[in-house]
């Protein structure tokens, strides 16, 4: 269900990007943006720890840790 949110925030974005890039917004929206984007990061990162770790929590249900 993450996956759905985490594209619609990467669509504003780029949406934003653009209209800096074509000064459709002011020059202070850049700033906004950069702490956006970097709050986006933080949690698109958090998002795909935990990805991982069910992952590999399936894996070693699935298959044991050998030991």
């Amino acid at each position: 269900s993450q996956h759905g949110e985490l594209y619609s925030e990467l669509c504003r974005l780029a949406d934003c990007a653009c209209q800096l890039l074509y000064h459709e917004t002011s020059d202070s929206s850049l700033a906004k943006l950069a702490a956006e984007y970097r709050s986006f990061c933080q949690h698109f990162y958090a998002h795909e720890q935990r990805e991982n770790e069910l992952i590999l929590e399936a894996i070693d249900e699935d298959i044991g840790v050998g030991d």
